[in-house]
């Protein structure tokens, strides 16, 4: 039902409508039932309400309302309210809040806290809700100064305190004070602080009182003493008879008694009236005259410390005295008698000093005469004489007669010692030599103080050494130096400096004979100063002729295969190896080159070349080692007291080295191996040998964290490493299933640390890198130090095998791939028949090589062989480690084509990782096989038992690091550097064999 215009009464109980009543206006009074009118919805363009109205419900006013009566009563609380404005324009107030009960006028909350409270009679409190006051405050409050320099007055409430600013710099009018008394304009007196200086200022008139009541009050003034903290300066005790006291640098000079005043330390005046007694405890130093008119009688004059008289002191009698009487001590006098001056002690009445008439001065000790000068001490003599026995002592300042000269010998054997410090140091014994009282306990000179020339006589030598066992001396003819013990060296640390070996010319001059050359390595040896020979780091090199004594082939090979002084291949060898493998170059970098490309490597410490390095197929079960310090790398790091910092240059000279920075003072930090799928472990096969290893180097500027810790974890396997030192630490954990550890230094400060271990039986193992302080907190690193201090790393590899091989790259987790493992294929090095036809002969000929094996837990590692490609049992002429067997030793074997052993040659003691040389020369029924390495120089010669040699045409390859199955097979070299291979199709000499492996 719509009502569009409802006028007059209704007498209807009710209207009842269900829907929106909607009307341009009502008009009423309305008068219907006891329920009035009832709809869902007014809505009222207008509504006219003359009468009382009473809203039961919730009543919205979108717009604005005006009450226009006389009061408006509310008894609710008001919620929700943004603002709460009174805009009054009336000469009336505009708010006036009555209140005729005992409850309080206002009160104002933040939340539910009361922070403004106007209580019934008027207090006003704020933050105190029950105001004690008329203004009870509870906080800090700040009073604005106006004047736009923020020189507000503070009062904090957590400390007590008000403060009153220091005065603005640009304007020191500003500055505010407080004051006291209103008889000055500001007040008469203030107190503030100008920016530069507090001031306590009466301005007014009257006086400036500082009183202290109290019966054991104390009035002070303290001073700075310079170093932050304060002195007294002055201070008045309390007390009847209390005077003032004056201090100068804390320390008390001038002080009021109840007789005058006493002063403390020396005083300086103009002029000193003095009445009474005066005591003075310093100086007294009277600069002009001090005049006593009259007879004066000083019956007793005390003198305490010193007193200077500019002018003369007179005292005149036949013996006059000037007696010094002391409460304590000795009593001395100082006198003339008998023709001569004394000072004497009258406590024991004995002469302590004394001065006769013909200028002689005595000094005496006990009452008895130790010291006279005159013009002679003895009647005979012009000396000074120290009698019975006693030294020449000499103090220092703290009266301690430390240093002493004294005769300690007899008569007719008499030796003179210098003491300092109580002991005896030299001696010059009664032949004249002068003697240390210690062997090897006393120098001449020192590092900054330098003695002059030491002359020595012809046949007088210089003996070094406990035992004297280095002399040094001249004849008259020869200079000797010869040593009876050790070794003899002659060093020179400067940098790129030499040591040189000079000779007569034979024109009076002198020129170079030997030079050892610090900025090129060389050593060179001169005849009369023009070079002959020098050594490089492959060789020598002869000027002129060589006429030498020895055997020496004077036959060309006919193969000369030089690996270490060229950097590519002879075109008639074949090179395969599958996947990515590295090597060190000539630079100090590794290199990381493709498949089939030969690598000649590097000795790390001296770059020395090491000519073709040949390896065995290992797989780097560790991915993502390319690039460690990627973020897409595998190796996190462990925990909150480590972060991950920028990449650095790692060994191949890339930015790709992990830079793990350690956060923290205690506790330890590592980097973790993780697996493909987030594991902290990795499958291994049971009780096998892994060999982990990682580059690492210290931070520059470490000073504690030196070291890392490799650890295979699940079962615990774990080795420190100082990478500072280079040396390797303890074996941490299950040390006996530990077979090797290693470090080697590699350039610009990077150590390869490698641990070789069995692997537990649970078919996991986890693998972390901890930083260390090694040798001392080890992982621990208990130390502020630590903090900020870095470790890097790179390359980390883990391998099946009991030795280290080169690092092989694997790739990094970049959504392409997972880091996957890689493996490195065996190198395999030969040349085919048709290259080897025309060299090799089959009736005689000469093998040579040099080379170095890396690891010497395998039998049959070969390094070279003549063989059979098509054969694998008989016909090949093969040298190596352990051709055979026999572990340790330097083998060659040789089968004909009939499978009798033509030669089978052992030499024992071969050195893992050093280079040798080995060669064999053949013939029927006439071979000889020579090893030389180091000190070691072997050779063993005789006939062939009368076996046929390999018949001709059989042999088609010649084999690098392999000889008996196919490439791919067992009996091939784990680890080694081949440098040099030569052949000869003609056997050399006995003599010439050995001399060439010499």
């Amino acid at each position: 039902m719509a009502l569009t215009k409802v006028s007059g009464g209704i007498l209807d109980p009710g209207i009842n409508v269900a829907g929106i009543v909607t009307a341009t206006g009502f008009d009423g009074p309305f008068i219907g039932g006891s329920d009035g009118i009832n709809a869902g919805v007014g809505t009222f363009t207008g509504l006219d309400v003359n009468g009382n109205g009473d809203i039961s419900g919730n009543l919205v006013v979108g717009g604005n309302l005006t009450a226009n009566g006389d009061f408006t009563t509310l008894n609710t609380t008001l919620r929700e309210v943004e603002i709460l404005h009174v805009d009054a324009n009336s000469s009336e107030p505009a708010g006036i809040i009555t209140q005729t009960g005992a409850g309080d006028l206002l009160r104002l909350y933040d939340g539910t806290s009361q922070v403004v409270t106007v209580d019934d009679t008027g207090n006003v409190g704020l933050g105190s809700a029950i105001p004690a006051a008329k203004l009870d405050l509870n906080g800090s409050f700040k009073l604005h100064d106006g004047s736009g320099y923020g020189n507000h007055i503070t009062f904090t409430q957590n400390v007590a305190s008000i403060l009153f600013p220091t005065g603005p710099l640009a304007d020191l009018t500003k500055t505010p004070y407080l004051g006291f008394g209103d008889r000055t304009s500001g007040g008469d007196f203030k107190i503030y602080h100008d920016y530069y200086n507090t001031h306590l200022k009466l301005s007014g008139q009257g006086g400036l009182y500082i009183s202290n009541s109290s019966a054991s009050g104390v009035i002070g003034i303290n001073g700075s003493n310079g170093s932050g903290n304060v002195q007294s300066s002055i201070a008045i005790p309390a007390g009847a008879t209390a005077g003032v006291k004056l201090y100068q640098g804390g320390n008390l000079r001038l002080e009021t008694v109840g007789y005058g005043v006493t002063i403390l330390g020396t005083t300086e005046t103009q002029k000193l009236n003095v009445t009474g007694i005066s005591t003075f405890e310093g100086n007294i130093d009277a600069n002009g005259d001090l005049d006593v008119d009259g007879q004066t009688h000083l019956d007793d004059v005390s003198i305490t410390g010193v007193t200077t008289a500019t002018g003369n002191i007179t005292i005149s009698s036949a013996h006059p005295k000037l007696l010094l009487i002391d409460d304590t001590n000795p009593d001395f006098s100082v006198h003339v008698n008998a023709s001569a001056f004394h000072i004497r002690n009258e406590t024991v009445n004995t002469n302590d000093f004394r001065i006769t008439s013909d200028g002689t001065v005595e000094l005496y000790h006990g009452g008895n005469l130790r010291f006279e000068t005159g013009n002679t001490v003895n009647i005979n003599s012009a000396h000074l004489e120290i009698t019975s026995g006693q030294q020449l002592r000499f103090d220092n300042s703290n009266n301690d007669r430390s240093s002493e000269i004294l005769n300690t010998g007899s008569s007719g054997n008499s030796t003179l010692a210098f003491k300092t410090n109580g002991g005896t140091r030299w001696t010059i014994d009664s032949s004249g030599h002068l003697l240390p009282e210690t062997a090897g306990a006393v120098n001449i000179g020192s590092a900054s103080a330098e003695i002059g020339h030491v002359y020595l006589a012809d046949s007088k030598n210089v003996y070094l050494g406990s035992d004297q066992d280095m002399t040094m001396g001249f004849d008259s003819s020869n200079a000797l130096i010869s040593l009876n013990t050790g070794t003899l060296s002659i060093i020179n640390y400067a940098n790129n400096e030499d040591v040189k070996i000079l000779s007569d010319n034979g024109s009076g001059g002198v020129v170079d004979f030997i030079v050892a050359d610090g900025s090129t390595g060389e050593v060179l040896l001169n005849h009369y100063g023009s070079q002959k020979l020098a050594t490089s780091t492959t060789g020598i090199s002869v000027t002129g002729e060589v006429a030498a004594s020895q055997d020496y082939p004077t036959l060309q090979p006919t193969l000369d295969i030089n690996f270490a002084n060229t950097k590519s291949l002879d075109p008639r060898i074949n090179y395969v190896r599958t996947g990515t493998a590295s090597y060190l170059n000539e630079f100090g970098k590794i290199v990381t080159v493709g498949e089939n490309v030969p690598r000649f490597d590097h000795d790390p410490t001296t770059l020395e070349p090491k000519g073709l390095l040949i390896e065995e197929s290992r797989q780097n079960m560790f991915g993502a080692t390319a690039d460690m310090g990627s973020n897409a790398g595998r190796w996190p790091v462990g925990g909150a007291r480590g972060r991950r910092g920028v990449n650095v240059e790692g060994p191949d000279g890339t930015m790709t080295a992990l830079q793990n920075i350690y956060l923290g003072t205690s506790g330890d930090l590592n980097i973790y191996y993780e697996t493909t799928t987030g594991a902290t472990e990795m499958s291994t096969t049971n009780s096998t040998v892994y060999t982990f290893s990682v580059f690492a180097k210290a931070a520059d500027g470490n000073s504690y964290i030196n070291g890392i810790r490799l650890r295979a974890w699940g079962p615990e396997r774990s080795v420190s490493y100082n990478v500072i030192s280079g040396t390797v630490g303890a074996s941490n954990e299950g040390s006996s299933s530990i077979s090797s550890k290693t470090i080697v230094e590699y350039p610009n400060g990077w150590y390869r640390c490698i641990m070789t271990f069995t692997s537990g039986t649970d078919g996991n193992q986890g693998f972390q890198i901890y930083i260390e302080n090694e040798g001392g907190d080890n992982a621990a690193l208990n130390n502020s130090s630590a903090n900020g201090e870095a470790m890097y790393f790179w390359g980390a590899q883990l391998e099946i095998g009991s030795f280290a091989t080169s690092f092989i790259p694997t790739q990094s987790r970049d959504g392409r791939n997972r880091g996957s493992q890689t493996i490195r294929g065996l190198d395999i090095v030969t040349i085919d028949k048709h290259d080897i036809d025309g060299i090799f002969n089959p009736e005689e000929g000469t093998m040579f090589y040099e080379a170095a094996v890396t690891n010497l837990t395998n039998d049959n590692q070969p390094i070279v062989a003549f063989r059979d490609f098509s054969n694998t049992a008989v016909s090949y002429h093969a040298m190596g480690h352990a051709i055979g067997g026999s572990v340790g030793s330097v083998r060659t074997w040789a089968k004909n084509t009939a499978g009798s052993n033509i030669h089978l040659t052992s030499h024992s003691g071969l050195v893992a990782g050093s280079f040798y040389k080995h060669m064999y020369g053949y013939k029927y029924n006439d071979y000889s096989d020579a090893f030389g390495q180091g000190t070691t120089l072997l050779q063993s010669s005789g006939s062939s038992g009368n076996h046929a040699m390999v018949a001709a045409g059989v042999i088609d390859e010649l084999r690098f690091g392999g000889y008996y199955t196919s490439p791919e097979g067992t009996y091939t070299l784990d680890s080694g550097h081949i440098r040099r291979f030569s052949y000869w199709p003609k056997k050399l000499t006995n003599t010439q064999i050995k001399t060439y492996v010499s």
